[in-house]
């Protein structure tokens, strides 16, 4: 089996379009990163597994029909937990929203999927995404990947961390510097005034595609433009 973990989402479409790689084998490797990395670096707050296999399945039927959706249809990215999943646990990092279901999607999230992205999961943030970190917080926080003593930066910690450490290639926050800086990661700012963030706590704030390399920019503006 081809190991994918490293590669650049740029390297995983043109795979998955040459039929080198199933979506399902692309994310069984991703699971078994984060199951092997999360329990240290602490950047998954609500994992999606069964959802993201049944999604790459879907992929999968899609490319083998000549019907692929997006350059991303049967890649894997993880949200942040400011945004809202329908029927999936969104707590925007705090213990009073340990409990919270949304009933709808964000914006974002509906693009996404609609693109054919694959969700592996729901990304630690800091608490209503102020400051951090939070050594009070209701859910530990993510840990540096090149020092696992200190912080990834916030409020996007979890995507720092997930995205240096290989756990996931792509993920959308909204606050970033931090991150990108302790984490060594680049980050595409989008326009502000579009309505990606919509049904997310975070509804003021531009959204951020947080990649690992430029390439991977690229392809994330080809389907959010």
């Amino acid at each position: 089996m081809t190991e994918v973990t490293n590669l650049s989402v740029h390297d995983m479409s043109a795979m998955l379009s040459r039929r080198e790689i199933s979506s399902v084998d692309l994310t069984t490797q991703l699971i078994a990163a984060v199951e092997a990395k999360n329990p240290r670096f602490q950047a998954f707050l609500t994992p999606t597994f069964e959802l993201a296999l049944e999604q790459a399945a879907a992929a999968d039927k899609r490319i083998a029909a000549g019907q692929r959706a997006s350059p991303i249809d049967g890649i894997a990215v993880a949200l942040k937990d400011a945004y809202d999943t329908k029927g999936i646990r969104t707590t925007v990092g705090s213990g009073l929203f340990k409990n919270r279901i949304p009933m709808q999607d964000a914006a974002i999230w509906e693009k996404l999927r609609d693109a054919g992205a694959v969700l592996l999961g729901k990304l630690e943030c800091t608490e209503f995404c102020l400051g951090g970190p939070s050594f009070d917080a209701a859910f530990p926080f993510a840990l540096n990947p090149h020092d696992p003593q200190r912080y990834s930066g916030g409020s996007s910690s979890g995507a720092g961390a997930a995205l240096a450490t290989g756990m996931c290639p792509q993920t959308q926050v909204d606050q970033f510097v931090f991150p990108l800086l302790f984490a060594v990661l680049l980050g595409l700012n989008l326009p502000t005034g579009w309505s990606v963030c919509a049904a997310s706590f975070l509804f003021q704030d531009p959204l951020i595609m947080l990649v690992q390399w430029p390439e991977r920019a690229a392809i994330a503006r080809c389907f959010l433009m």
